[in-house]
């Protein structure tokens, strides 16, 4: 990168959660991203929950730097999505003189799809008969409708006959309907960018009642790393 760090800073933004999994893992990600951008200052900031806010860190970076790329770790178009981070770094952008650019959130089908149907591939040679998806609750439709698509996208790239897709929280719902199969192999995958309380509550019965192998939260796996560096690079490079 031949960015001026004087000109320019990356902010990466989570959720924030009370689990010291979630926090190592947010800071594990931010240390091999500011190790790709030797010459960049690479800030961090949370939605809820953790420290510093967005706006305090939005606030503190404006003093330093003429252009603040802004990067949020979410997965899905929810309600965080739209409200806390559109929103409000569009009103804080309003507020202070610098240009605060936000960079396009990583996509689930365009993006991700690709990379965990070939890491499913070549890391878990098993045969899987039931694929079983999850994610945090919402009440976008929107949410529900991506991650049905996802799911049924990546059955299909991976050879995998049935598919159940649902929101933590259904997962007694969900072994209703699966207690006659309990006998097949299942493949579980809980769609979280960090570990923490929702990745290890999300299909934790599931995983308990059934023949299974669980997928790591997304963050854990070097593709992934590898591809969010080529975004931020590309991100940032469209207006150097």
């Amino acid at each position: 990168m031949t960015t001026d760090e004087k000109e320019n800073a990356l902010i990466l933004c989570g959720h924030g959660s009370r689990s010291q999994s979630y926090l190592k893992d947010f800071l594990s990600l931010k240390e091999k991203i500011q190790r790709k951008f030797k010459h960049l200052e690479v800030s961090h900031c949370f939605i809820e929950i953790n420290q510093p806010t967005i706006e305090e860190c939005l606030k503190k970076l404006s003093k330093q730097y003429k252009r603040i790329f802004f990067f949020p770790l979410l997965i899905f178009e929810g309600k965080h999505m739209i409200e806390d981070i559109k929103k409000n770094v569009n009103n804080i952008s309003n507020l202070l003189s610098n240009n605060i650019i936000l960079i396009d959130k990583i996509s689930l089908v365009d993006e991700v799809l690709p990379i965990t149907s070939k890491i499913i591939k070549e890391k878990y040679s098993n045969r899987f008969d039931i694929l079983i998806t999850s994610c945090s609750f919402s009440k976008k439709k929107e949410v529900k409708k991506e991650l049905m698509i996802y799911t049924k996208k990546l059955s299909k790239l991976i050879s995998i006959k049935k598919m159940i897709f649902c929101f933590v929280g259904e997962e007694k719902q969900i072994l209703k309907e699966i207690n006659s199969n309990k006998d097949n192999r299942f493949l579980l995958h809980p769609i979280f960018f960090f570990d923490g309380y929702l990745f290890e509550k999300s299909i934790k019965e599931i995983e308990k009642s059934t023949n299974s192998v669980k997928l790591l939260p997304i963050s854990h796996y070097k593709e992934i790393i590898n591809f969010l560096t080529k975004k931020l690079v590309s991100a940032m490079q469209t207006f150097d």
